[in-house]
Order: C-alpha cells, then sequence, then structure tokens
C-alpha cells in the first residue's frame, strides 16, 4: 500500500539536498523576526495546491537515518505507511535539534509540502507527529499545524484549543480538546476507527466524538499532489467545521511525522 501514499521521485521532480545544516541547540527564537507569508506560501495561496507539482522537497536516502532508532521516538512497523525523521533540510525552514536527531523549525508563513500523497482510501488510521511551538506561536490566535483542505485531514490550534479535523466529501468532522502548548516537544495524534474520530496529545485522549466512515480518497481535480500532506499552510478554502475560515500560518519545529492504517491509541 506504500505506494499508493507516497510519490516516486521521478513524478514529483525531487531533488537530492546537497547541503545538510548543522542542528541548533534548540529552537529558533523568531519573535523579532517574523514572516508573515513566505513565497511558497503565496504562491500556495494564488495558485492552489497544484503548485505543489513543481516544489523542490529536499530528502535524504541515508539508510542510517531512515532507519534511525531513538528511546522516546515514533519508530516504522508492518503498519507504517509514510513516516519522515525530518533529519533534512526542506526548501524552507532550518534544522534544529529534534526529539529524535534533526527536526525542521518553521519561522512564521514558512511551509514544508511532504512526499506522501493520500490517495488510498483506509478504514482505519492514525496520523501523528511532535511539535515545540516557537516564542511567538500564540501572537497569532490561531495556527495551522499539518494537513490540507484536498487531503482531508488537518490539525491547527486556536487560542488553547488544539482541533483536528478529518472528513469525507460531504461528511465533515472534527473534534477539539483543550491543551495549552508549552516551550515542550508535544507529540499530537489524530485517528479514526469507522466509528470514532479522536485527537491524541502526549498518548492521552483529549477528545472524541463519533464519526462512522474511513478516509476516503479525494480526488479534486484529479492532481494527485493536491493529496499531499503541509506544514504550516492553511487557505481560506474549506475544512472549515469548527468556523476557522481564514488562511493560517505555523510557527515552530516539527519532528517524527507517521501514518498508519491502524489506530495507535487507547
Amino acid at each position: 500500500m506504500l505506494k499508493y501514499f507516497v510519490l516516486t521521485m521521478i513524478a514529483l521532480g525531487v531533488m537530492a539536498c546537497s547541503e545538510i545544516v548543522t542542528p541548533a541547540a534548540s529552537i529558533q527564537d523568531e519573535t523579532s523576526n517574523s514572516r508573515q507569508a513566505s513565497g511558497l506560501w503565496k504562491r500556495l495561496d494564488e495558485e492552489g495546491l497544484r503548485s505543489l507539482s513543481f516544489v523542490r522537497i529536499m530528502t535524504t536516502d541515508d539508510p542510517a537515518v531512515s532507519d534511525s532508532v531513538c528511546e522516546n521516538g515514533l519508530k516504522k512497523d508492518s503498519n507504517t505507511l509514510y513516516f519522515d525523521e525530518m533529519e533534512s533540510i526542506y526548501r524552507e525552514g532550518t534544522l534544529v535539534e529534534g526529539v529524535c536527531g534533526n527536526a525542521i523549525n518553521l519561522a512564521s508563513g514558512e511551509v514544508a509540502p511532504l512526499s506522501i500523497n493520500m490517495v488510498s482510501n483506509m478504514d482505519k488510521g492514525t496520523v501523528e507527529f511532535w511539535f515545540k511551538p516557537n516564542a511567538n506561536f500564540y501572537k497569532d490566535t490561531a495556527r495551522t499545524l499539518l494537513g490540507n483542505n484536498q487531503a482531508r485531514v488537518h490539525f491547527f490550534v486556536k487560542d488553547s484549543t488544539i482541533i483536528f479535523q478529518k472528513n469525507v466529501t460531504g461528511k465533515h468532522q472534527y473534534v477539539k480538546g483543550i491543551h495549552y502548548l508549552t516551550n515542550e516537544w508535544t507529540h499530537i495524534a489524530g485517528q479514526w476507527d469507522g466509528k470514532t474520530v479522536s485527537l491524541w496529545v502526549n498518548e492521552k485522549m483529549i477528545a472524541q466524538d463519533d464519526y462512522g466512515y474511513g478516509y476516503e480518497f479525494s480526488t479534486g481535480n484529479n492532481q494527485p499532489y493536491e493529496n499531499r500532506l503541509i506544514i504550516g499552510y492553511k487557505s481560506k478554502c474549506c475544512m472549515e467545521a469548527p468556523g476557522q475560515i481564514d488562511a493560517l500560518t505555523t510557527s515552530g519545529s516539527y519532528d517524527q511525522i507517521r501514518v498508519s492504517n491502524i489506530t495507535r491509541y487507547k
């Protein structure tokens, strides 16, 4: 099933990363140097997700990186459909110290499209990642974290509330729970099992609701790259169940993004 989720290097026009940046000792405090919207964010906002077909994703083929294991981190297994250690520098952002090795830090308005393409149905599933906010994260009342409109999964934060949205066409649902993010790494997960949709923080459920659907592939405009997961971008369109229709940016560090075809937490 993995082949239905990860776009090939040829299809994406991906080029290998030729520069590795030494991770910093701690996350950036970019409060005084905040950028409201990067070139890529603006392009996505103006041209739509089809512009992702031209994005160059930086990555690494080092097996020691892709198979890395650390004591407190997430791990790959037979139910892992996608796993990104964030060890390489992306088109935007900088590398910092993460939960396991490097993490990627995005200033306000920077974007990191991932290579996963959500183009296969899943009755059950879990999308999860580690996040650490920058000092100015709560400067805006709402921030996006991970997802996009066509991928039909989206995490964002509004004030002290974390929201996980999950839907298929015409069957939108979301759950939200109170959790104020501090200057620490936080593990965030959203999952569905065909009966419920739930939100987990540090492996503890903070929200759950009935939802009798799995994950259904959204065709969008028949452009496969429109279903790719994106860090840091939210348009004004769609995925608006909680009334958050504004375009949003992020500000913080991300590590270890994993997508699975099972529910991971009970």
